[in-house]
């Protein structure tokens, strides 16, 4: 009670004038800039409040508006239970606030009960269905059953699909909708539905009847990721390796129509995971040997290859690989690459060196000053994890 009462009094001191809400994007928010106004707000229309703490020159936060906020799937947030609130943390009157809530990295996104109580927090994310995801578990009826909870949430997806019927994302509500029942074959009903629009979406894709060009791989890479994992759900495993060549296919297709790899080198590690996926290493092989010609002096193309090589069960090569790729990379790569020669040393039993390459690769991580945050943070975690496995197999 105490920590909910300071925050309102922080909030009544650094909020003295009243601010009309500022209207933003696609997602219908009204984003209110006074922290007081928005809990009492809240606390009439018995809401949460999402409080999000930005700033004008953080890239992430950027991204964010453009990725979700204004994208066209930012209509799917799930605006009417909260009100929402921005804080430039740039601003002294917000200075207070932030260290109460110990802001340490933007964007930084707090939800509150309307009471001021903490119930979550979050800054990492990357769509507008992960972030809708992150305020319904924290509705205002979180604390409800989660039967209860269940049924809101199918109500929302129900209503999106409703909504939106012609939707691109319409295979993703069916798979929420199917994620959120128990019963196997209601489950497995929504699942079939959600596989038969991302194989309808993925024809039209490979035969260039819909699609900007431009989003074409962005939504290709989405649509058989989400298949792929639907195909595992339903035990559908022998179509998933045929959905990976379908990919790399539609890949490499796009990469000789567009000026060859060295055009493309966004596109060697989807290809290489295209190939991987469908246990086609011979065929990732001979892309990335092409893309070793295209671009020498690319370190991508050696870590892609040494991940290849690891598959296909060639640890030393994979080390050689993973070595001059990280010779060659700039410091932020240089923790993942590192784990890629850790990976190919264990694979060839040589724990030391994997505890040694793992070791480099906490300490790059560690460098960068990145390592408490975000991905970074799940990186490091990973690091540490691999760490104590291997050193299970030290006398």
């Amino acid at each position: 009670m105490k920590k909910t009462a300071l925050i309102f009094l922080i909030a009544a001191m650094m909020g003295c004038k009243g601010n009309p809400p500022v209207h933003q994007g696609k997602s219908n928010i009204d984003w209110h800039v006074n922290l007081e106004e928005a809990l009492n707000l809240a606390k009439k229309s018995d809401k949460s409040v999402l409080l999000e703490f930005f700033t004008e020159w953080c890239p992430y936060c950027k991204f964010i508006d453009e990725r979700i906020f204004n994208s066209p799937r930012g209509e799917e947030i799930p605006i009417e239970k909260f009100v929402f609130v921005r804080l430039d943390g740039d601003k002294s009157e917000n200075q207070l606030i932030m260290d109460k809530f110990g802001i340490k990295g933007f964007p930084t996104f707090i939800i509150l009960s309307n009471n001021g109580r903490e119930v979550s927090r979050f800054n990492d994310v990357n769509s507008a269905a992960e972030f809708s995801s992150y305020l319904l578990k924290a509705a205002p009826d979180a604390e409800s059953p989660l039967r209860e909870n269940k049924k809101k949430q199918l109500r929302h997806l129900n209503e999106l699909v409703t909504k939106f019927p012609n939707s691109p994302y319409l295979p993703e509500y069916y798979k929420q909708i199917a994620d959120a029942y128990s019963t196997e074959p209601i489950k497995k009903f929504f699942l079939r539905e959600a596989a038969k629009y991302v194989e309808l979406r993925i024809s039209r894709i490979k035969n260039g009847i819909e699609g900007d060009p431009r989003l074409k791989r962005i939504t290709l890479d989405q649509h058989i990721d989400l298949l792929a994992d639907i195909y595992k759900e339903l035990k559908l495993f022998h179509k998933i390796g045929d959905l990976y060549l379908t990919g790399a296919a539609l890949c490499e297709e796009e990469v000789n129509n567009n000026g060859g790899i060295k055009n493309n080198k966004h596109m060697i590690s989807t290809v290489a995971y295209y190939y991987l996926g469908a246990e086609r290493p011979s065929h990732a092989i001979k892309f990335l040997k092409r893309a070793m010609d295209e671009l020498p002096d690319y370190w991508p193309v050696y870590s892609n290859y040494a991940k290849v090589m690891i598959a296909d069960k060639n640890p030393q090569e994979a080390v050689t690989l993973a070595k001059k790729a990280y010779e060659m990379a700039e410091d932020i790569a240089k923790p993942r690459i590192a784990m890629i020669l850790a990976d190919a040393h264990a694979t060839a039993e040589n724990y030391k060196e994997a505890i040694a390459a793992l070791k480099d690769a906490e300490a790059d991580l560690l460098k960068t000053g990145a390592a408490e945050s975000g991905r970074a943070k799940v990186m490091l975690e990973k690091i540490r994890n691999q760490l104590k496995e291997y050193e299970q197999f030290i006398p």
